[in-house]
């Protein structure tokens, strides 16, 4: 048979295929699932199967999506993704970006530029593919000194970057093209090209100094496997095949015999970084060996994740889409056209999400080290719940985890790459299960995911969307774990004993509150701030948030509503954030000063930084809220200053210095001490409220015309305020004068920490009386 026979019969097996999983699977007519006939349902009401592209298959979307018309299958041709009417991932070049986006943040922290840095690369695959291809004309700056596919040998030892990358071009522009169409004449001295097919080659000088041999001639799999032992700055993968292994591990581990001959160990790799956009080219434990090495690597679920980014992205459009047909408010010329329009927004809405998961675990990295007991406690949680093979996943057992926690060490990137999905399923079903999920406030993160044509044109059509709810859980689910860290919901759920689904709103809130989206935002967008002081200043804004997020648990804010949480709080929390100057004291000021210098130093400045200096002070204003509510006539700024005063006189602020959450020794005293912290704030509060109790509110007096304060201006507290509260510390002077002098010893021992904060606050306690 010739080749176009075999295609055809392939073809019709594929149809065959697609027939038999269409006959397993519910349909949904008008609204109501139905169950495929003569067939015995084990499990609930699921009619939701997409078939996902891949190398051999990619030209079959059409032919999937037939199939599915003909069975008047609700997906349509939502079905297949890709496809004469959908997004072709090799003309936008989604899989390669986003793995570049991963990339570029490895060499980001290496204070490297790859787009402007010239940067040695090796790599797996030719220039006709859809990853290798796109990925290496993202950089004109990249040196391409080796690579190879299943064909072809490419070797250009010195190559000049602007002549290799448009000769790149042009055969990735080759309606179809091998390394053998690259112009011989444009590599450096002592390139070559070569057949696979060869028995051996022979070795130029200036090869035989880049592949670091004195061998003058190889046999093909020895120069391959010699090409990936070459040192260079980045390993682009972008074929098939599983070409490294840890050194512990067997061939027959990496389950993939026709490389063998090739594969190294990771020990063995010279470069600093790899980029995983094709599949499984690395087992799970090499990465985790090149990790430990100090290589830079996430893992390929993570790095060519676009893709699938991508289809999901076109599915949901034409869900959304198909029901816009039905009604007679599109037609399908215009519904091509609007994913035609709206195409590079939904593109760089995945490269986003790839700069998210890969800045996840860098974050995560430093949280890791810092903290490890929270990482252990959420993988023993996991394992325990049948979610995590800690063997089958490489995933460090509790014994190591325990030596990295006296090391001071944390996880690695390849072991938090494959710790995140886990978490995101597991909030995933927990928000999706939650019978208080699907309310108005979610609907916001439904619409975010859309693009802005769309959410401008249908947004009431969005709300009816038939995956609305899988929609904002997922945007939720990926927002909070990629912000927060893995271990958040983890953490949150042991701190104040809330559900997933209180944990994930009081979150929200408590970012909305602080409009910590606009900071991240802001402190993201900044290119010229190295990438170490990024994380730390993200880290603080996270802080802020976990702090806020613990209060509103603690003070049993309505969150099942939390709407209405935002707009009874919002407003006062702008008014106590404008005046924060004033109501700071005079040491938190010079706090304030320092961070500010601190980030102006550091190529952050503006508004940006004047609001990230502030955040952890703004997250205090809560209880000044819930004062101002008690009493109608204190205005916010005044009760925020009042509840500094208290705190500084009863030695509470002192208390709660004393035991923050990194004085923690485990995940029992980790409670203990934000139970305490959020008592101390209690009592503080509950003090301020009994002073101002029987207090007739002051008269307002008129201000003279010019006199209005600068939100910078240091502010007293009002004289009637100042007053009410000296004449109710003077009654207890006894308690206060016991605090004092308790303190005065406290600090004569310098301990700290968890029992002496608690002590301090045992001898206070009696005021709230």
């Amino acid at each position: 048979a010739n080749p176009g026979e075999l295609r055809a019969a392939a073809d019709e097996l594929y149809r065959l295929f697609i027939r038999g999983l269409l006959d397993l699977t519910d349909n949904i007519v008008e609204g109501v699932i139905v169950p495929p006939k003569d067939v015995v349902r084990y499990d609930g009401d699921d009619a939701y199967l997409v078939v996902a592209a891949d190398k051999g298959t990619a030209h079959l979307s059409d032919t999937a999506n037939a199939v599915a018309e003909d069975y008047g299958f609700w997906l349509g041709d939502a079905f297949a993704s890709g496809g004469s009417h959908g997004y072709d991932h090799k003309k936008y070049g989604i899989t390669a970006k986003g793995a570049w986006v991963c990339v570029r943040r490895h060499f980001r922290e290496m204070s490297l530029d790859p787009e402007v840095d010239p940067i040695t690369a090796i790599g797996i695959g030719d220039m006709g593919g859809d990853v290798f291809g796109n990925g290496l004309l993202l950089s004109q700056s990249i040196k391409l000194i080796a690579a190879f596919n299943h064909m072809h040998i490419f070797l250009d030892p010195t190559p000049d970057p602007a002549t290799s990358w448009a000769e790149r071009k042009r055969l990735f522009e080759l309606p179809r093209s091998s390394w053998d169409d690259y112009d011989r004449k444009l590599l450096s001295a002592g390139g070559g090209i070569f057949s696979r097919q060869s028995k051996a080659i022979e070795l130029s000088p200036e090869v035989q100094a880049m592949l670091g041999t004195e061998e003058n001639c190889l046999e093909v799999p020895e120069l391959l496997a010699a090409i990936l032992r070459t040192e260079a700055d980045l390993l682009w993968n972008g074929g098939i095949g599983t070409y490294v292994k840890a050194s512990h591990e067997s061939h027959r581990d990496a389950e993939d015999p026709v490389n063998d001959e090739v594969r190294v160990d990771a020990s063995e790799l010279r470069v600093k970084v790899v980029g995983e956009g094709g599949n499984l080219g690395f087992t799970q434990a090499a990465r985790v060996q090149f990790a430990q090495a100090g290589g830079a690597i996430n893992a390929d679920s993570m790095d060519n994740s676009g893709g699938v980014d991508m289809s999901d992205h076109e599915v949901n459009l034409k869900i959304l889409f198909r029901g816009l047909e039905r009604s007679g408010q599109l037609n399908r010329k215009q519904r091509d056209e609007m994913l035609v329009r709206i195409a590079h927004e939904v593109s760089e809405e995945v490269q986003s999400n790839n700069h998210q998961h890969s800045l996840m675990a860098s974050l995560d990295i430093a949280r890791s080290a810092d903290n490890l007991d929270d990482f252990r406690v959420l993988l023993n949680d996991l394992e325990r719940s049948g979610r995590v093979d800690r063997l089958r996943h490489a995933l460090p057992e509790e014994g190591e985890l325990l030596r990295r926690i006296h090391r001071k060490q944390g996880l690695l990137r390849p072991e938090l790459c494959r710790l995140g999905p886990f978490v995101k399923m597991d909030v995933y079903e927990a928000l999706l299960s939650d019978p208080d999920f699907d309310q108005p406030y979610v609907g916001r993160w439904l619409h975010q995911y859309f693009p802005k044509p769309v959410r401008e044109e249908f947004a009431t059509e969005i709300e009816q969307h038939q995956l609305r709810k899988e929609i904002s859980a997922t945007v939720i689910t990926n927002t909070l774990v990629d912000d927060m860290g893995v271990t958040h919901f983890s953490r949150m759920g042991r701190l104040t004993g809330a559900s997933v689904l209180e944990v994930a709103f009081a979150s929200l809130l408590a970012a909305d509150l602080l409009q910590a989206w606009d900071v991240k935002s802001g402190l993201r967008d900044l290119p010229e701030v190295r990438a170490s002081v990024e994380a730390v200043k993200l880290r603080h804004v996270e802080e802020s948030v976990a702090e806020l997020g613990q209060w509103l648990l603690h003070r049993r804010i309505v969150l099942r509503e939390p709407q209405l949480a935002l707009e009874r709080f919002e407003p006062k929390f702008r008014i106590y954030e404008k005046a924060l100057l004033r109501i700071l004291d005079r040491s938190e000021r010079r706090e304030h000063q320092r961070r500010l210098r601190y980030m102006r130093n550091r190529s952050i400045r503006g508004p940006i930084a004047d609001r990230a200096a502030g955040l952890e002070w703004v997250a205090e204003a809560g209880d000044a809220i819930l004062l101002t509510e008690q009493y109608p006539w204190l205005d916010v700024v005044s009760a925020g200053m009042l509840l500094k005063q208290v705190a500084r006189d009863t030695r509470l602020l002192r208390a709660r210095q004393l035991a923050t959450p990194s004085d923690a020794r485990d995940g029992w005293e980790s409670r203990a001490i934000a139970d305490l912290r959020s008592s101390i704030s209690l009592l503080v509060m509950t003090i301020a409220s009994r002073a101002l109790a029987g207090m007739k509110p002051p008269k307002k007096t008129a201000r003279k015309k010019g006199a209005g304060r600068k939100a910078s201006t240091p502010r007293r507290l009002p004289a009637a305020l100042a007053e009410q509260w000296k004449a109710f510390a003077e009654q207890r002077r006894d308690v206060l004068g016991g605090s004092t002098h308790l303190l005065k010893r406290i600090e004569a021992s310098r301990a700290r920490g968890l029992a002496p904060a608690l002590v301090l606050y045992g001898a206070v306690r009696s005021l709230r009386d």
